[in-house]
């Protein structure tokens, strides 16, 4: 009979102590956030061929229209005229493997800092 009182004593001590340690634990930190995921980039490198991207697109060269915008490049057509280079389809030209690839410059004002990413 002793044990068996012994081990009720035990259990109804457990459950007070759980039922305190739950009681001060507020209910949002109890359960599981269901926020957003977040997905880390993987960084593919550079476009240091955008010549090539250029010649392939049917053009001669390209080049940056302003050098203090990393948005003006521009592939330069036989005649002169200047073509908008879409720097996520040349990211995706430059990494064939990655279709998903996009591209963005480190600083806005430099346009040699184009980073391609996945």
């Amino acid at each position: 009979m002793k044990v068996k009182s012994l081990r009720a004593k035990l259990v109804g001590s457990v459950l007070v102590g759980l039922a305190a340690v739950g009681a001060s634990v507020p209910a949002a930190a109890a359960e599981p956030s269901a926020g957003p995921l977040t997905v880390r980039a993987i960084e593919l490198g550079g476009l240091g061929n955008l010549i090539g991207y250029c010649n392939a697109q049917g053009t001669l060269t390209a080049t940056p229209t302003d050098y203090e915008d990393a948005y003006s490049w521009v592939c330069i057509a036989g005649g002169g005229g200047q073509i908008e280079i879409d720097m996520d389809d040349a990211c995706r030209w430059h990494y064939k493997d990655h279709p998903g690839a996009w591209g963005k410059p480190i600083d806005d004002s430099r346009p040699f800092s184009w980073v391609c990413y996945d």
